[in-house]
């Protein structure tokens, strides 16, 4: 694995549905009781829901913690933009 891939890591952890927790975390983009855009080293992941609150969020280890009514999480790509669902 190339040093680039290597930083290049996300990881995404969903929890009964009731919480998200992300890594490789750039930026919150937009932040809503339905939604939160965020910007992560991959591209921009969307989280979708209700009730939804962010209980961390960490520069230094570059990571967010998410609590709520979680329905959907959709991903962009970098190169294309084009969103994705959790499983494809």
């Amino acid at each position: 694995m190339s040093e680039q891939s290597k930083m290049k890591k996300e990881i995404l952890n969903v929890t009964d549905r009731d919480s998200v927790e992300i890594s490789g975390v750039d930026a919150i983009l937009s932040f809503e009781d339905d939604y939160i855009d965020i910007s992560t080293t991959l591209g921009k992941v969307s989280v979708e829901g209700s009730e939804l609150k962010v209980l961390d969020l960490s520069k230094e280890t570059c990571s967010l913690s998410v609590k709520g009514k979680i329905k959907a999480v959709l991903f962009s790509d970098i190169s294309t933009k084009k969103k994705r669902g959790l499983f494809g």
